[in-house]
C-alpha cells in the first residue's frame, strides 16, 4: 500500500498524515519504536530511511508505471499470499523471509534439525517458492540453507 508509505514519509518530514493509524503516533521516532513489532511498518520505515526525500518521486514513478491487469505488466510485485494459485516464469523471493531461512533457527548447535515455531511463515515461503516455472532467485540466506547436504 503506497498510501501507507506516503504517510510514514509525511510523519518523518512533518507533513500532513492521512492514515488514521499512523496519525496516532506523536512522532516518527514513536512510529519507529512501534515498528519493531510490525513487519509491514518496519518495511515502510526502511524504505523511508533508504530513499529519504527522493521517495515521493519514486512512488510517483511506480504509480505512473502501474497497470491494472497483471498480464500487461513487465514486472509484478506481489505478496506470497496474493500469488497463491498463480505461476510465473521467473520469481525473485525477497528478503522478507530471511528469518525462516536463517540456519540457526532450524538447527541446534549439534546440527540437528529443530522444529520451527512459526509454521505459517514456512508455508507462505513455500507458496512463494513454488510459483516459479522456469527460474527462482532466492536470498543468500535461503540458498545457504537449501545447499546443506544433511537436510
Amino acid at each position: 500500500r503506497l498510501s501507507r508509505l506516503d504517510d510514514v514519509y509525511a510523519l518523518k518530514f512533518d507533513l500532513p498524515v492521512q492514515d488514521k493509524f499512523i496519525a496516532m503516533f506523536d512522532s516518527y521516532d514513536d512510529l519507529h519504536a512501534y515498528a519493531s513489532s510490525d513487519d509491514e511498518m518496519a518495511a515502510c520505515i526502511s524504505l523511508v530511511e533508504a530513499h529519504g526525500r527522493e521517495l515521493p518521486s519514486k512512488i510517483q514513478k511506480i504509480k505512473e508505471n502501474t497497470v491494472l491487469n497483471f498480464n500487461d505488466a513487465d514486472i509484478l510485485y506481489s505478496t506470497a499470499h496474493k500469488a497463491k494459485g498463480l505461476e510465473h516464469k521467473n520469481v525473485v523471493l525477497s528478503k522478507d523471509f530471511n528469518k525462516i531461512f536463517n540456519e540457526s533457527v532450524h538447527f541446534n548447535q549439534s546440527g540437528q534439525r529443530i522444529t520451527y515455531p512459526e509454521e505459517e511463515e514456512m508455508n507462505v515461503a513455500y507458496v512463494g517458492i513454488t510459483r516459479a516455472k522456469r527460474q527462482l532467485v532466492l536470498p543468500s540466506e535461503a540458498r545457504a540453507l537449501f545447499m546443506r547436504e544433511d537436510i
